[in-house]
């Protein structure tokens, strides 16, 4: 094996666990980003530069923190005692779900050193953290819905608050997006209200504005608002649980499928980026 080779190997191994624990390439980015910045010279681009930074890590932790709570209680779930078969069942699709979700964020950590510059990073890191929301946190949801309330314990409390951050973070980021997609529009008119007039672009548009809005909507109307003594019998039987489920399937299958497109089209790029910039670019982002 060449040294090439093994550099390469293990960049991309490290990229991918590092993804698998949440930590993305653009929170290290956004981190590099502050550090270099001086308030002295520009005021305004340093208070940038840390909301920047200070969301991405807040990210992080939720993401991080998500993932194991999630994991957790997928497995309390199967092996409670008395627990019921459809709760049990939805535990086991949590956990694997959970595996799916960190496996699409390795990829795409795998993935961003082959992409074209920052903001394809950026980009693609949102389609990935809506893929995420819609795997993981969509069984999560679904396993929320099937428990009774008054069985709530500190593990499913947690749950259904990470998964309304998560949700929040992603609205957060889209109205960031948005506003940045509109202050370019203005400079670039022609060829920006070209791309945002595709149908494709309008239809993937709506779809990561809509995931996180009826998740968010989903979980206070039917969880954390709801009394701590009722249950979700009437969810599932009335019709709502199943649509429910056919929705985040498909939000899941739909954002899951995109994210791993662009994933695997990226790393298919290899032999245009060197693994020795790559390796250097990592570490800087570390130091």
């Amino acid at each position: 094996m060449s040294e090439e080779e093994a550099v390469r190997k293990s960049t991309m191994m490290r990229l991918f666990i590092e993804a698998l624990f949440a930590w993305t390439p653009p929170v290290g980015l956004s981190i590099t980003k502050f550090k270099s910045s001086d308030a002295r010279l520009c005021r305004l681009e340093w208070m940038k530069n840390f909301i920047a930074a200070l969301f991405f890590c807040i990210l992080f932790i939720v993401d991080l923190a998500d993932a194991i709570i999630d994991l957790i209680l997928g497995v309390k779930k199967f092996f409670q005692s008395d627990g019921k078969a459809y709760e049990k069942n939805y535990g086991i699709l949590l956990f694997v779900m959970t595996i799916l979700a960190r496996i699409v964020a390795g990829l795409y950590g795998v993935a961003t050193p082959h992409m074209i510059d920052d903001r394809a990073k950026m980009d693609s890191f949102f389609c990935m953290e809506i893929a995420v929301l819609m795997i993981e946190d969509g069984a999560a949801l679904l396993l929320l819905l099937a428990s009774d309330r008054n069985e709530d314990d500190v593990l499913t409390i947690l749950s259904a608050w990470l998964t309304a951050f998560c949700a929040m973070c992603c609205i957060v980021y889209l109205l960031h997006w948005v506003c940045t997609f509109l202050c370019k529009a203005r400079m670039e008119m022609g060829c920006i209200i070209t791309t945002a007039l595709s149908p494709w672009y309008i239809m993937y548009f709506a779809l990561i504005f809509f995931y996180p809005i009826l998740m968010m909507y989903v979980l206070f109307q039917e969880i954390l608002l709801k009394d701590a003594d009722s249950t979700n019998d009437s969810f599932f039987s009335d019709g709502r649980g199943i649509m429910s489920i056919i929705f985040f399937g498909f939000g899941a299958a739909t954002m899951g499928g995109l994210s791993i497109t662009i994933s695997l089209k990226a790393i298919s790029r290899r032999d245009e980026v060197s693994y020795d910039t790559m390796e250097s670019e990592t570490d800087s982002t570390k130091a």
